[in-house]
């Protein structure tokens, strides 16, 4: 044991590194970007909310006690405080890039240092809000396998120093998959192809107040008339009522709504996609614009949807997943990650089969089959609308009724099969088989109510595609 010890003293130390090495970047030049600061207007940017909120309170402090000092003064505090913390943290701000790894540092009393491999990177938006245009600046919103939300928003750069790094880390994310893949490394941006996609002003307004007109007529059409009866059954006993007043949460109900429905319209005005050295590129919004760019191999799997009140003008919305729990997540469903939020069929088609390169979308509507007609009584209203099936390299399921969406998830994606039986399912001899993607909270492919034969069978094809597909496919990077 002596001798060991006295041989293991004698070796010498393994050579560190002189930067990090992740997955794939082993055989890349190191990249390094020296350290740099965000942009010297993001204390008075980031301060901007917390401002209109105190001038907002004493307005109204001022407009009950008719006292404009005290609103002047608290005014003033929450400004020079709001500009102190600012300036503090813009100083303990900045972020590096060292070898294959993008690293954060930030925070003042508790300072906090982050470490974005980039091998893992799903996807970039440049975004801008309106505060930030009209100093032209932007946010850069990063995307990484397995986040539970977006990490790393860096706020604010000049906007094309935004779009500069965003190709640098693109491209050293890219460069590290080219090297595990053992091809040649092309340090050269292209430029944006011609638009896959373009949605019209005119088509977005009445596909996203169609969209919500059904939950709103649904909902507001039940309070109305509980509020008729109430009122009228009450006025029959000779009780004198004012059940109208209640019309109140109605109307701020109605309000919501129409502001959701506005935000969407604003969000994807003037959307066009197109494609570029195997991304996809999204360009969208009138009050904050948002560029975002996602390489098409982090994509897990794509969705096309058909809302009920789309179905005479045959439109229809695709969306895709990646690998962070970020996109999937509802508000990120609302930010970001559709690649058409209304078009025609032809369109849609168009659309997907980019995402999903190598797949008929043909195909996919081709192997859709129903469950057995005794899981009918379960599903009465969309039994006839649900589907699953095994396509040549994707599993497809079909699901909703109010809307009715398709999901297509290529079997390199597929990380987990699980087959689940309840117990009234047992009795009728049926299962259900859920395949999972990497971090994949909205688009799991879902077969439900299969025949239990059927299930146990689909589950361990899917598991034997799903092996093959992985090994065959270099590197795997979902």
């Amino acid at each position: 044991m002596n001798d060991l010890e006295g041989e293991a003293e004698q070796r010498p130390a393994p050579t560190v590194a002189a930067y990090p090495l992740g997955p794939g970047l082993a055989s890349v030049a190191p990249v390094e970007i020296p350290k740099r600061r965000l942009h010297p207007l993001t204390p008075l940017l980031e301060s901007f909310r917390l401002l209109m909120v105190v001038v907002l309170a004493s307005s109204w402090q001022m407009y009950i006690q008719e006292n404009g000092r005290i609103a002047l003064v608290i005014v003033i505090l929450a400004g020079g405080f709001g500009a102190v913390s600012g300036l503090l943290s813009w100083l303990f701000t900045g972020y590096r890039v060292v070898g294959g790894e993008l690293q954060i540092a930030e925070g003042v009393l508790i300072r906090k240092s982050r470490t974005l491999p980039l091998e893992r990177l799903q996807g970039i938006e440049v975004a801008q809000p309106l505060r930030a245009r009209l100093f032209g600046l932007a946010q850069l919103r990063i995307e990484v396998a397995g986040a539970s939300e977006t990490e790393a928003p860096l706020s604010y750069l000049r906007i094309g120093e935004a779009r500069e790094l965003r190709e640098e880390l693109l491209a050293i994310a890219g460069r590290g998959a080219r090297a595990e893949a053992g091809e040649a490394e092309d340090d050269e941006a292209a430029e944006p192809g011609p638009p896959i996609a373009h949605v019209p002003t005119k088509r977005l307004i009445i596909g996203s107040a169609l969209e919500a007109l059904p939950a709103n007529v649904l909902v507001f059409g039940i309070i109305f008339a509980v509020m008729v009866g109430g009122n009228a059954a009450l006025q029959a006993s000779g009780v004198e009522t004012e059940v109208w007043i209640a019309a109140a949460p109605i109307l701020f109900g109605l309000a919501s709504s129409l502001i959701q429905t506005i935000s969407s319209i604003l969000r994807d005005w003037n959307f066009t996609l197109s494609r570029a050295d195997g991304r996809l590129r999204v360009e969208r919004g009138l009050t904050e614009k948002s560029s975002n760019i996602v390489p098409l191999q982090r994509v897990t799997a794509v969705s096309m949807d058909l809302p009920v009140m789309w179905r005479p003008k045959r439109w229809r919305r695709v969306q895709v997943s990646t690998a962070s729990l970020a996109q999937q997540s509802a508000e990120a469903m609302l930010r970001g990650n559709g690649l058409l939020p209304v078009g025609t069929v032809d369109e849609a088609v168009r659309v997907a089969e980019t995402a999903l390169p190598g797949i008929a979308w043909s195909e996919v509507e081709s192997v859709l089959t129903r469950p057995p007609r005794r899981a009918r009584w379960r599903t009465p209203l969309s039994w006839r609308v649900r589907g699953a099936g095994l396509g040549g390299a994707f599993f497809a399921v079909r699901s909703g009724l109010l809307k009715t969406t398709t999901v297509a998830v290529p079997y390199a994606r597929i990380q987990q099969v699980q087959v689940k039986q309840g117990p009234l399912q047992r009795l009728q001899r049926l299962a259900t088989v859920r395949a999972r993607t990497v971090g994949s909270l909205e688009q799991n492919a879902v077969a439900v109510h299969r025949d239990e034969a059927e299930a146990v069978a689909l589950a361990a094809e899917l598991r034997a595609r799903a092996d093959a597909a992985a090994a065959a496919e270099e590197p795997r990077l979902s």
